[in-house]
């Protein structure tokens, strides 16, 4: 049965903060739902009882055909923004997955969005008209840090100079400030219509401006304490994209010749591509996405031709050719682009935003149709693993309605794993996460799905095998919808229930495998810091030893939240840790300004959660604060782990109690004593 909620939370960006926990995760790993929660856990029996791994072999077998670089996909329109009182976007930015947009309209209002399942809502932030005497905003761009400080920029004209200034949005608030503004650059221009714009990257606040007397048509580094002038012989610049990979900037410049696509990096300027125009066609900036949703898009900067009202994509292939194709048929009203979560690309139009993505999403990321035929198996259904695929286990797995999981990954020859500072594994280009759903009940053990990650250059692609119906083998489904499967499956008592199992959309993927942060959940060093099999070497140990792992490794285990006999509050930090922590930490899923960190590292007084009121709606379920120590009933977090509908926590990918909830975070919550601040 389709879970109508369910399809809420999916379809619309979330607009309130909570702890998203989408499906985020080979030995055996079995979410214990026929059993009672006992002294062995049966979920992660860890690689089988031969040794550790074989020796790699000097050919990767489990890894998808390379995507072709000389390839620029066919986009796609669908509604992102609805905001029919709006007098025409110049700019629309969304910092992260909350559903909040920030933006400008030409005439001095700057809005924030909220997007909600039920419509967008508007707050007027300020009006530039106003507060700094402008008569037209030319953009307005956020902080690289946005979540952080709050930080605005706007370009502004006035009185015949143009102005940009840095603004500050007050915490906890949706209001600016104006007495702490600070004003970067301020000077004349000439010519009747000025333009120009804003690029911001964790390199600088950048600007294309126009020339005044005495002043140059530059583009210019603004944050510092003069601006500085780019390298590049700039006749009227009109904007830039900042190259979140390889650094630099890409510019249009309006020149006598026509529009030209000039790439700046470190002192050079280089002209990549001319287009022919008229004045009154000169073409529009927008993004160079280097997102992880849209790979066959991936290095593609789009500009907006407004009188063909055509999107175009330019890239430079590795051999240093330019491409550059139509790409889409744009709406007659499209005039510009804003940028989305995950470096969504967006068309600004007179009533919202749309959102673009690939016509034919899967066309060119190399996996073939059949799990069979990836060369990641020997066989099929027993999961066989090939040559290349190492097994691994966690010690505080995602709970996903009692599947079993099995979990393997494959690197490049004669590569290995890193370690980050927070202790999470670095994966190579090349390497393939798998991970395998199954489901066990009376009649055997009914396999579901195999999801799959592949290391690109631009960060990880995300895919879903479905098995089929006689479970010999598994499907490729298309990666741009989310589909669902009903099954019989046992619940806590064993009896046969019916479960709505979800097959995730890669959009889906990326609510929790988040491409601003950690990609990669589960291989850390204090999850995979346990045996290889009961009684045999540590999985660590045994990952250095076979030279799959090279880097710091001293890191505590993360203890099982099933194990009775380790304490209590330690299971308990190890379970909110593996289920909810990818999204609630700083930097994660959810507003910065929720303040919940439940990484199990971070002091239970810094958590943000022991007597704190919760900060956003209930959605109905009771709890006044996020934990009451000695009271499970008051502690919101609890009861929405407790509950199953709208406003449940994890919100998707799940239907069903996890039996660890009520066996230890009750207890716990029921003994708690919040510690000294």
């Amino acid at each position: 049965m389709h879970r109508p909620w369910l399809t809420i939370w999916l379809a619309a960006p979330l607009a309130f903060a909570c702890d998203p926990g989408a499906p985020a995760d080979a030995p055996l790993d079995a979410d214990p739902v026929d059993a009672p929660v006992a002294d062995a856990d049966p979920r992660d029996a860890g690689p089988p009882d031969a040794a550790p791994w074989p020796p790699q072999p000097a050919v990767q077998t489990c890894a998808p055909a390379p995507i072709d670089g000389d390839q620029l996909p066919d986009l796609v329109a669908s509604p992102a923004v609805d905001t029919p009182t709006v007098a025409g976007w110049v700019a629309l930015h969304q910092p992260s997955i909350s559903g909040l947009y920030w933006g400008a309209e030409a005439t001095g209002r700057v809005l924030r969005v909220e997007v909600t399942p039920a419509g967008a809502s508007l707050t007027l932030v300020t009006d530039l008209a106003g507060a700094l005497g402008a008569t037209r905003v030319l953009d307005v761009a956020l902080a690289h840090d946005f979540g952080a400080d709050g930080t605005l920029y706007s370009l502004t004209t006035r009185a015949g100079r143009v102005q940009i200034t840095a603004h500050t949005i007050q915490p906890g608030t949706t209001w600016i400030a104006h007495a702490d503004d600070r004003v970067l650059v301020d000077q004349p221009y000439t010519g009747a219509t000025p333009g120009g714009g804003l690029a911001v990257s964790a390199a600088g606040v950048f600007a294309a401006l126009p020339a005044g007397p005495g002043i140059p048509a530059g583009v210019w580094r603004v944050d510092g304490a003069t601006p500085e002038a780019l390298p590049g012989d700039w006749t009227a610049p009109a904007g830039c994209a900042p190259d979140a990979a390889l650094g630099g900037l890409w510019c249009l410049d309006h020149t006598a010749d026509g529009d030209a696509l000039v790439r700046v990096v470190d002192d050079a300027a280089t002209a990549l591509i001319t287009w022919p125009t008229t004045a009154e066609c000169h073409r529009r900036i927008g993004p160079l996405y280097r997102g992880g949703e849209l790979p066959a898009l991936w290095g593609a900067l789009l500009t907006l031709d407004p009188c063909a009202h055509t999107v175009h994509a330019s890239r430079v292939t590795a051999d240093g050719r330019v491409l550059d194709a139509p790409v889409w048929q744009a709406d007659p009203d499209v005039t510009g682009f804003g940028v989305g979560w995950a470096a969504r690309p967006l068309a600004l139009g007179a009533t919202g935003a749309l959102r673009l993505r690939e016509a034919d999403p899967d066309h060119a990321l190399g996996w073939p149709e059949r799990l069979s035929d990836t060369g990641c198996f020997t066989s099929l259904p027993d999961l066989a693993p090939g040559p290349d695929l190492v097994p691994y286990g966690l010690n505080a797995p995602l709970w996903t309605d009692g599947a079993e999981k099995r979990r393997f990954w494959a690197l490049p020859p004669g590569a290995a794993l890193g370690v980050a500072a927070d202790g999470r594994l670095t994966f190579p280009v090349g390497s393939v996460i798998l991970k395998d759903f199954a489901f066990a009940g009376p009649s055997g053990t009914t396999r579901v799905e195999t999801r799959v990650m592949s290391r690109r250059p631009f960060g990880w692609s995300f895919h879903t095998y479905r098995w089929d119906a006689d479970g010999q083998d598994a499907t490729l489904l298309p990666g741009d919808t989310a589909t669902y499967r009903e099954l019989m499956v046992p619940d806590g008592d064993g009896t046969p229930a019916p479960l709505t199992y979800l097959f995730p959309s890669r959009a889906n993927c990326l609510t929790c495998h988040d491409p601003s942060g950690p990609s990669v959940l589960g291989p850390t060093l204090a999850q995979l810091r346990r045996p290889v099999r009961p009684g045999g070497p540590d999985q660590i140990d045994a990952l250095v030893a076979a030279g799959l792992l090279v880097g710091p490794t001293d890191a505590p285990a993360l203890v099982d939240p099933a194990d009775v006999l380790a304490p209590l509050g330690e299971r308990a930090r190890a379970y909110l840790h593996g289920n909810c922590a990818h999204c609630h930490r700083p930097g994660g899923w959810t507003p910065p300004d929720l303040g919940m960190d439940l990484r199990h590292t971070t002091p239970l007084a810094d958590a943000g959660v022991c007597g704190v009121r919760r900060r956003y709606t209930a959605f109905g379920i009771p709890g006044e604060l996020r934990i009451d120590p000695g009271d499970p009933g008051n502690s919101n977090l609890l009861q929405r782990m407790l509950h199953r509908g709208f406003g449940q926590m994890p919100p998707v990918a799940t239907e069903r109690v996890d039996p660890r909830v009520r066996a230890v975070l009750v207890p716990w919550i029921e003994g708690l004593v919040c510690p000294d601040e």
